[in-house]
């Protein structure tokens, strides 16, 4: 089955994720620190079945200056696991090496910021914290 076949969970309170610090939703918060996704609202989490949840609408990424927005705030500073970690290491590896896909859509400015927040989650190896120079939700939340 590919995730194409999935269906929405209607029944999942995205609400309660979100407050629950929910499993599922800690990769997708890392994701939006990398991206400086700029507008992850809880409409934009969409529960496909009792172990996945789909990010969507990122349309708001990769800026150069920090503008990290997002619902996903309950893993602020706690300690990112080595297999997130490995993934983010992951990628600064790949970065270094050249990625067509990120050559080819971000410009230099916006290439080197992604790799400046990989590097800066490694050294810190923590969730980010809201820097306080901006909102750190976005409105609405839904």
């Amino acid at each position: 089955m590919c995730s194409s076949d999935l269906e929405a969970d209607d029944e999942a309170d995205v609400l309660l994720m979100v407050l629950g610090r929910d499993p599922r939703l800690r990769r997708i918060a890392l994701f939006d620190h990398v991206v400086n996704n700029a507008d992850r609202k809880g409409g934009h989490l969409l529960p496909v079945g009792p172990e996945l949840v789909h990010g969507c609408d990122h349309g708001i990424c990769f800026a150069v200056e920090p503008k990290l927005r997002t619902v996903l705030w309950g893993w602020a500073g706690d300690p990112l696991p080595a297999s997130l970690l490995a993934d983010v290491e992951n990628l600064a590896q790949a970065l270094r090496d050249g990625l067509d896909d990120v050559d080819r859509w971000l410009d230099e400015e916006e290439r080197e910021a992604l790799r400046d927040r990989c590097r800066d989650l490694l050294r810190e190896q923590r969730f980010p914290l809201p820097s306080g120079h901006w909102p750190a939700i976005p409105w609405p939340v839904f």
